[in-house]
């Protein structure tokens, strides 16, 4: 009750805090307007601008505190250097409390000068889209409300509960963008995590509520989406979207690369995939990747319908503390520069294909790298630098055309 007579007077924390610091803001976008019309010349000079005004406000504080230490250095008294040491002391904090003020001070125009040069280096001007964008923010959210529509349609139209499809679909998207965002962060292609929605959710809600047919439906859908972190795109977009930042190229370019590169993949890839299953048998090839899971996800679903899952408290118990770990080392990551740990090295250390086949490829890259920097320095690390991307580059080269040749004469390659 008292509570909600305070808010009503004083409003919530969240609107005092933007009272607070609403002038704050509308003095950054005075400086932003004014600084949009200056020169490249000008921006520059707003560096040296600051310094000047820093050093007229603090340089006489500064030459006495240099002063003084260099007439205690020379002061036999003990009385005169324990008073020299309390003035400097007092001149000290001085000097803090003005260095404070004045950076309060210069902050508004200081953040806008910011802003203004992020405007200029990513080569847009104030109020246009970004350029390395690779679809406008309206079509990318059209798309995928227009391919989920279609994939709950589809789902509820098999007979699945719209809330066995929210419940499924909602656990893959929040670990595919918080996997994807963190693999993109770390440089690395994908993470095999090991979390798969339909054991999670059978596992804490249980397999009777959910009902026969919802279950079918989570067997095909995780078949095609949730068994192989290979089969989504995504982490390997983020990590695109990366190279068309650094590289400076237009979004645009990239959006008609991908819908290029979709097209052949779909018209040749397709094609060439069907030619083989009908020519050899899936039965024939190899396990992976064509019959392994689809025997996997049917398996899994004849095992529930002959003995449902019930819920695990044990398991709830680990999903959260893990949820809660992860979130926590995220926030340490982003919150203290000096952090050491990323919340990616968490996802990447228990992963199937970590423990099956990097831990010997990242201790060797570890181990060149350090050797290189400390006996070679920089500059030999950069001299060999592309050689290292050569390597990966031509891994998939190889891989590629070895695929395309199996693929077109009908050749097994051994899985590595």
């Amino acid at each position: 009750m008292i509570k909600q007579v305070v808010t009503n007077f004083l409003g919530t924390k969240f609107e005092r805090d933007v009272r607070k610091i609403q002038p704050t803001v509308d003095e950054i976008l005075r400086y932003e307007e004014r600084l949009s019309d200056v020169s490249e010349e000008q921006l520059q000079a707003q560096t040296e601008k600051f310094r000047a005004i820093i050093r007229e406000r603090t340089q006489a504080l500064e030459d006495e505190i240099a002063q003084l230490k260099e007439t205690k250095k020379r002061t036999e008294s003990a009385d005169e250097r324990e008073r020299m040491t309390l003035r400097i002391g007092q001149l000290e904090r001085e000097l803090q409390e003005t260095t404070q003020e004045l950076l309060d001070e210069l902050l508004p125009e200081a953040y806008a000068t910011v802003r203004e040069a992020c405007r200029r280096l990513l080569g847009r001007a104030r109020g246009e889209s970004d350029p390395y964008a690779p679809l406008a923010g309206r079509w990318a959210l059209l798309g995928f409300l227009l391919t989920n529509g279609f994939m709950i349609w589809w789902s509820v139209r098999a007979g699945m509960s719209w809330w066995s499809f929210a419940v499924l679909i909602g656990l893959f998207y929040a670990v595919l963008l918080g996997a994807s965002r963190l693999v993109a962060a770390g440089g690395v292609m994908y993470v095999d995590t090991g979390y798969f929605p339909r054991w999670v959710t059978l596992r804490t809600i249980g397999a009777l509520p959910i009902g026969p047919t919802s279950l079918t439906m989570y067997a095909y859908l995780s078949v095609i989406y949730m068994y192989d972190p290979m089969n989504l795109a995504m982490p390997q977009m983020m990590n695109s979207f990366k190279l068309v930042h650094s590289g400076r190229l237009r979004g645009s370019s990239f959006t008609l690369g991908a819908v290029l590169a979709l097209v052949a993949v779909t018209g040749f890839g397709l094609v060439a995939l069907l030619r083989m299953l009908h020519q050899h048998g899936a039965s024939s090839l190899a396990a992976w990747p064509f019959t392994s899971y689809p025997r996997w996800a049917f398996g899994e679903l004849d095992a529930t319908l002959r003995s449902p899952e019930v819920p695990d408290n044990w398991l709830r118990l680990a999903v959260g503390t893990g949820a809660a770990f992860t979130l926590l080392l995220v926030w340490l990551h982003s919150r203290f520069v000096w952090w050491p740990v990323s919340p990616v090295g968490f996802l990447i250390a228990s992963s199937y294909e970590t423990n099956r086949s990097m831990w010997m490829n990242v201790f060797i890259a570890w181990a060149l790298s350090t050797l290189i920097r400390r006996y070679g320095g920089l500059r030999l690390f950069r001299t060999l630098r592309p050689a290292f991307l050569g390597l990966v580059l031509g891994q998939y080269l190889t891989q590629g055309a070895l695929a395309i040749i199996s693929s077109i004469f009908g050749i097994t390659q051994p899985l590595g």
